[in-house]
């Protein structure tokens, strides 16, 4: 064989190797993803969430975001579900994230069979998940609370009186 044969049997073989290397890396497929249903969903707020981001049941990865577009000023997210993954009528679906500040995913709840399947093109129902922005305005509502109870008890037992106040019941328990 001729060096420039080898030369370019070489180079052909390299190029297909890159390509299929960016076609991994990428997450694309040839002739789109036949073996996937598609479903939708709609989320007041989907903040950190990415396209190609995990679809998870119970932890496991059964499919991945296509699509995240602003819809009557809600986010409309499309995703990509493995046809052998059944969602029933009764099907949730919400936004989980792992860890504290990681990646954000969505959380699927297929439901359960006794209510039949769910019908395709229909948004499926959403509910909020727990955000760390609900759960820092939680803690300030109860920080506020709190501050107040000890505003009321200051105001009630401090100063001269309500010292005395103290001691009279501590004499009194005695």
């Amino acid at each position: 064989m001729k060096l420039e044969t080898k030369v370019g049997l070489f180079f052909t073989g390299a190029i297909v190797l890159m390509g299929v290397l960016i076609f991994r890396t990428e997450k694309l497929e040839f002739g789109g993803k036949r073996n996937q249903s598609e479903r939708f969903t709609v989320f007041d707020t989907v903040a950190g969430l990415a396209l190609q981001g995990k679809v998870l049941i119970a932890g496991v990865k059964v499919g991945d975001v296509r699509a995240i577009t602003l819809e009557n000023g809600k986010a409309r997210v499309a995703f990509g579900l493995s046809k052998d993954v059944p969602v029933y009528g009764d099907a949730t679906v919400s936004l989980g994230s792992i860890g504290i500040l990681g990646e954000k995913f969505v959380d699927l709840d297929p439901g359960h069979s006794a209510k039949g399947p769910f019908p395709e093109g229909t948004p499926l129902p959403s509910k909020a998940g727990v955000s760390l922005d609900n759960l820092m305005e939680t803690m300030s509502d109860i920080g506020t609370n709190v501050k107040g109870v000890t505003q009321a008890l200051n105001e009630s037992i401090g100063g001269e009186k309500g010292r005395q106040k103290l001691d009279e019941i501590v004499d009194n328990i005695r």
